[in-house]
C-alpha cells in the first residue's frame, strides 16, 4: 500500500483535495446510532475518485449487514463516479422541487453532489442509514455543521426553531438521565427552550472540551432554518466550533479505523522507520481495554491500533509494530 493510500486513510496527515464522510447505522432494537463505514472523495487535476471502506466497529455489532454494493465487510470499495448506493441518497436534479430541496440545506441549487450529501445526512425514510462529514480541526479548535436531531420528539420545538435568528448561539445541555443515551446532548435557547439534540456520534466533541476546559469552550450557532413544511430532520443546521488538543483527531481511535488495519499501520512504519516517533499505550476508559497509538517527533498522532482486551496483548502489538520500526522509540506509561 502506497504512502499517499495510508494518509487517505487517515493513518497519516492527509493531503489536500481529500475529504471523508462517515457512514452511521442506527440498531433497529436498541436505536444507538453508531459509525460503521468511510467513504473518501480524492480530488486530483486529472478527476476525482471515490473510496468506500467498513470501520472496525461494524465487525461488533451482531444486528448490522453489509451495504447493498459494499458486501464484504473487509474489502476496500473504489470508483471513478460516486457509488449508487451514496448517490440515491441524493435527490435527482429533474425534480420540480429540487432547488427547494438544496434551499432547505442553505447550499446553491448548482451546490456539488457530494457537498449535498455531506449537508444533508444522506437520510431516506426507508432505512436507519446516515451520513455525516469528518470534523475539522486547525490551531486547537474543532469544526463541524451538523443537523439538528430529534426535532420532532420535542414538544414545542418546531414553534421555538420559528423564532431562532441566523448566527444566534444556543446552549449546550447535556443530558446524563437520556433513557437511551447517557451520552446525550441537548440544545437549547438562552431562555432554556429545547430545539433538539447534538447527533449522537458528535457529543463526544462536546464533552470533552467540557471537561477539559470548561463551559466557554464549546459554541454552537444557527446556520440554516428550514421550511417547517419540510422534513424534520432538516429543519435546523447548526455549526459547532469547540477547543480541541491539536494532536488528537475529532473522531479518533480504533472505533474510527478501517478493518484490517493493523497491516495499515505496520506498512506505515516500515515507510517511515526514518523518522523517529513514540509509542503511547491507551486505556478506554472504563471499558478495561487498551490501544496504543503512535506520535511523530512533533506529538502528532500518525496511528492509532485495534483494541485489545489486556494490557499484556497491547503491549505485545506494541513490540509487534515496532519490529518493523526499529528506530521507532516507545513510552509505555498508559494515559487514561
Amino acid at each position: 500500500m502506497s504512502s499517499t493510500a495510508l494518509a487517505d486513510r487517515g493513518v497519516a496527515p492527509r493531503a489536500g483535495g481529500v475529504r471523508r464522510l462517515f457512514v452511521a447505522w442506527q440498531d433497529p432494537e436498541t436505536r444507538s446510532i453508531t459509525p460503521v463505514g468511510c467513504l473518501i472523495r480524492r480530488q486530483a487535476s486529472d478527476g476525482e475518485t471515490f473510496e468506500f471502506y467498513y470501520l472496525r466497529r461494524a465487525r461488533q455489532l451482531s444486528r448490522f449487514r453489509p451495504f447493498v454494493g459494499f458486501p464484504s465487510l473487509g474489502e476496500s470499495y473504489q470508483a471513478a463516479s460516486l457509488f449508487p448506493f451514496f448517490e440515491n441518497r441524493i435527490m435527482p436534479r429533474t425534480r420540480g422541487d429540487y432547488g427547494d430541496y438544496v434551499g432547505s440545506l442553505g447550499l446553491p441549487v448548482d451546490a456539488d453532489p457530494f457537498e449535498i450529501l455531506a449537508r444533508s445526512e444522506g437520510r431516506r425514510a426507508t432505512d436507519t442509514i446516515e451520513v455525516f462529514p469528518e470534523p475539522s480541526l486547525e490551531d486547537g479548535t474543532v469544526t463541524c455543521r451538523f443537523l439538528v436531531h430529534g426535532v420532532r420528539h420535542i414538544p414545542g420545538a418546531q414553534d421555538v426553531i420559528d423564532g431562532l435568528s441566523i448566527g444566534e448561539t444556543l446552549c449546550v445541555l447535556p443530558d446524563p438521565q437520556n433513557d437511551f443515551d447517557k451520552l446525550a446532548v441537548l440544545l437549547s435557547t438562552g431562555d432554556h427552550r429545547l430545539v433538539g439534540y447534538i447527533p449522537a456520534y458528535l457529543t463526544s466533541l462536546i464533552h470533552r472540551p467540557l471537561d477539559d476546559y470548561g463551559p466557554d469552550a464549546v459554541q454552537v450557532n444557527v446556520e440554516h432554518i428550514g421550511d417547517r413544511g419540510g422534513p424534520s430532520h432538516l429543519r435546523l443546521l447548526c455549526r459547532l466550533v469547540a477547543r480541541w488538543p491539536d494532536n488528537v483527531p475529532p473522531l479518533g481511535g480504533p472505533d474510527f479505523e478501517p478493518l484490517g488495519s493493523e497491516d495499515v499501520v505496520i506498512a506505515k512504519f516500515v515507510l517511515t522507520k526514518d523518522s523517529a516517533g513514540k509509542f503511547v499505550l491507551m486505556e478506554e476508559g472504563s471499558t478495561g481495554k487498551y490501544h496504543f497509538r503512535v506520535l511523530d517527533a512533533k506529538g502528532q498522532v500518525i496511528a492509532s491500533s485495534e483494541s485489545y482486551e489486556s494490557k499484556a496483548s497491547a503491549l505485545k502489538g506494541m513490540e509487534s509494530v515496532k519490529r518493523n520500526a526499529p528506530r521507532t522509540e516507545d513510552d509505555n506509561q498508559t494515559e487514561g
